[in-house]
């Protein structure tokens, strides 16, 4: 049974979160080039949800991260095209006339 959390206020309109996942039965699947691989992800992740890193730790069966989310706002247009392209660099055919349309307003 997992203990109780504890919830600690933090600044103004933001939280701190701590996460955690394990692999499948405990298996000790993540080796050192899977380890660089899940880091990689871990902050282009955080850069296109918004949060920030604080720290992290990859183990060879799970991995913690203590994220900082920020107050909820709506970015603009222009950051929320930035933040697709992170995660698709190469845009397909109807990506590019979508962004072509978001780039007229």
């Amino acid at each position: 049974m997992r203990t109780a959390r504890i919830k600690i206020a933090a600044e103004e309109g933001t939280a701190v979160y701590h996460c955690m996942t394990r692999t499948v039965n405990g298996e000790r699947v993540i080796d050192d080039p899977a380890k660089e691989i899940l880091r990689r992800q871990l902050w282009l992740t955080a850069e296109f949800c918004g949060v920030e890193i604080l720290t992290y730790a990859i183990l060879s069966n799970h991995f913690h991260v203590l994220v900082r989310v920020p107050q909820k706002v709506a970015p603009p247009d222009a950051e929320l095209l930035r933040r697709y392209k992170l995660l698709h660099p190469k845009p397909t055919k109807p990506d590019r006339q979508g962004q072509a349309e978001v780039a007229l307003i």
